[in-house]
């Protein structure tokens, strides 16, 4: 979005985008929002008032220790707009609500079955939305929309899902446009993985980077990247396959057809399956025994940080993203394994001398794939969508 705003009546939305865009990064003074959008004070008053008045905008007094008027500042009111989610994965699905300022204010599971007919599912996840908001009280009119996150492979721009992994009933079903016939709001799909990215830049621990990757390792591994603050899709928009970067070319075949793929290594049931021998049932007990000091355990963390290590250097050569963050099962108290991962980087990556690249856990758990679909909605208002 542009950094510098215009004192046109025709840009009144672009400037109130650009006002909104800085609020959502910290509460300003009228005075500090005129020099930061290079508007003037006269303009950004005239932004303020209508923002107040149509209830996105208020105005609160801060706590101060000096002596004198306590300092005026701009917020975004929680309460002016919500977004909705839909996170559908191949355990669980979820759907909810968050308002503007990304706090999860309604959640529940809803049952898929594994087979049947996706339609089915679709009609009663759109008549449960529709319950949910009437039953919080919000107008309808206050639902920016409804953000939907899946498994790729996806048709994000015709809203379809292809042909994800173990989830045959939803092969080539168009999602957006189904649920858009159902429910009064504009539907969006994304990627889990891309919108877990999303969500970070948003109200994680990338709300200052313009350029990081973020991987979600479970049973399987996928990547959303950021670059020059926003997202890379690639020509069909399926960029972000990382768990099909090869690290052994002649070493375990894929079902991609590949051999040596990430995923057959280090994806949690990858891991499980290697070192089986030692009984383990779960990353976490993994982890568990590793910090009691069980050199096995502490064998298979290390494995992972080489496995993991391999591929994000292969990455950093290409992208040289100022970070790369973690996020999905692998983030259980994982700060053994990324000071692991970070090690093997400082010592095998070509540009170590020139740049720096930080290896960090992501900051948002719980109902992460949740809050992320919803954010999908909230990323699109704040850039595209009409106020």
């Amino acid at each position: 979005m542009k950094k510098n705003g215009t004192n046109s009546v025709d840009m009144r939305q672009l400037n109130q985008k650009l006002l909104l865009n800085i609020l959502r990064q910290e509460n300003i003074s009228r005075a500090e929002a005129a020099r930061r959008t290079g508007l003037s004070k006269a303009a950004i008053g005239i932004i303020v008032d209508d923002l107040i008045e149509e209830g996105i905008l208020c105005e609160t007094v801060t706590e101060s220790i000096s002596i004198g008027r306590k300092p005026v500042l701009l917020m975004i009111r929680p309460e002016s707009r919500f977004a909705i989610g839909v996170s559908i994965t191949r355990k669980k699905s979820e759907i909810g609500v968050m308002n503007i300022q990304g706090e999860l204010i309604y959640n529940e599971e809803i049952e898929i079955s594994k087979e049947g007919d996706a339609i089915e599912d679709i009609d009663r996840i759109s008549e449960r939305l529709k319950e949910i908001v009437e039953e919080l009280g919000i107008e309808e009119n206050k639902i920016l929309g409804v953000g939907i996150a899946a498994p790729g492979p996806l048709n994000v721009d015709e809203g379809s899902l292809l042909e994800p992994l173990h989830m045959e009933k939803w092969f080539h079903v168009n999602m957006v446009k189904l649920m858009q016939s159902r429910v009064p709001w504009v539907c969006y799909l994304e990627n889990t993985t891309v919108a877990r990215a999303i969500l970070e830049k948003n109200y994680g621990v990338a709300k200052k980077l313009n350029d990081f990757v973020v991987y979600k390792i479970e049973d399987v591994i996928g990547a959303g990247i950021i670059i020059n603050n926003a997202i890379h899709r690639g020509v069909s928009g399926n960029g972000g396959e990382w768990g099909h970067v090869s690290i052994d070319f002649q070493g375990r075949r894929c079902e991609c057809g590949r051999r040596g793929c990430l995923e057959k290594y280090a994806s949690i049931s990858a891991i499980l399956e290697e070192f089986g021998q030692f009984g383990y049932t779960s990353w976490k007990d993994i982890v568990d025994d590793a910090y009691k000091g069980n050199e096995k355990a502490l064998s298979v963390i290390q494995s992972e940080a080489m496995y993991l290590s391999a591929a994000i250097v292969n990455v950093a050569n290409c992208l040289l993203p100022r970070a790369f963050i973690l996020c999905g099962e692998i983030n259980y108290r994982s700060q053994l394994l990324l000071a692991l991962i970070q090690e093997q980087i400082d010592s095998t990556w070509m540009m170590r001398k020139i740049q720096k690249i930080a290896v960090m856990a992501g900051s948002v758990s719980e109902y992460a794939n949740l809050k992320g679909a919803a954010t999908i909605v909230i990323e699109h208002f704040f850039q595209e969508g009409e106020i």
